[in-house]
């Protein structure tokens, strides 16, 4: 078995797990962006990409992250900025067997992971939605620039490489302390906050990365229908017709070749194991 192939393995393991968790807790859930489109035009994972993301409605979000400690015996653990204080947004559901460091400008180790994205009712128009969306992206913007670490060295082969957003970020993270990540990981959730305890027509994904798109129509997520994902059933939203076509267009045409690549990070990755940011250093210090 390939190392794609082995790590598919596990992502796909951990999805199980999460459903397994939602039904011992009777928790809500619907797959979401990349994976309802998987699930609709290749009836699993679509073959160039290696995530899965998951809706969850607030309050079953919330159950999910206040029941961690009660998961990890499982060998699961649930981690999101209400919990953890190194940079995480919305929450992760993670493998503890695996160790997975995505960037390396981010010291922290965690495993092969689900992201899961909370949606809230939503009264709001679509102009106030997107002033909050807005508030909230440029929090998480701060907060991350306070945990990244860069060398000079690293800034500079990002200058002569011609990365401009790494670069950028290089210089901006040198102006903006460590010891202040705290204070913007509390303002982040404060504005997360904001777009909760809505009565309206619309759901809204506050974390989600489709902008104006993440403003959706609340009779989508009115029930469930369940379908194929590879080698089990997954629940998609009941409008995930609707849902698709307003996200993605004519969403069963293939993107051009150029286009069918992963846009994750694995900078550390061991699959058998679980491992700690230290331990994770010495292995990486020791190779040649």
């Amino acid at each position: 078995m390939s190392g794609t192939d082995k790590y598919r393995k596990v992502l796909l393991e951990t999805f199980q797990a999460f459903i397994n968790t939602c039904e011992e807790y009777n928790l809500q859930w619907y797959c979401a962006g990349g994976t309802v489109l998987g699930a609709v035009r290749h009836k699993g994972l679509i073959p160039w990409d290696d995530d899965v993301d998951v809706f969850m409605p607030r309050k079953d979000y919330e159950r999910l992250i206040s029941l961690n400690d009660i998961i990890k015996p499982n060998g699961f653990s649930v981690i999101s900025a209400q919990n953890c204080s190194v940079l995480v947004s919305y929450a992760k559901f993670y493998n503890m067997s695996t160790t997975l460091w995505e960037f390396k400008e981010i010291p922290f180790a965690y495993g092969v992971f689900i992201d899961i994205f909370p949606i809230d009712e939503s009264s709001d128009t679509k102009e106030v939605f997107l002033k909050k969306y807005k508030k909230l992206r440029n929090a998480l913007r701060l907060y991350e620039l306070s945990q990244m670490r860069f060398s000079f060295g690293d800034v500079v082969s990002y200058y002569k490489g011609k990365d401009n957003n790494m670069f950028v970020k290089g210089i901006l993270s040198f102006f903006i302390p460590r010891f202040m990540s705290g204070y913007f990981r509390r303002h982040m959730i404060e504005i997360e906050n904001q777009f909760k305890g809505q009565e309206g027509n619309h759901m809204v994904c506050p974390w989600g990365s489709y902008g104006p798109k993440e403003y959706q129509e609340k009779s989508w997520f009115d029930g469930y229908e369940e379908v194929e994902f590879e080698n089990f059933m997954v629940r998609l939203p009941k409008g995930y017709d609707a849902f698709l076509k307003y996200v993605y267009g004519d969403y069963m045409k293939l993107p051009p070749v150029e286009k069918r690549i992963s846009h994750h990070y694995h900078y550390f990755l061991d699959l058998d194991k679980g491992l700690t940011l230290s331990e994770v250093k010495k292995i990486i210090s020791a190779k040649p």
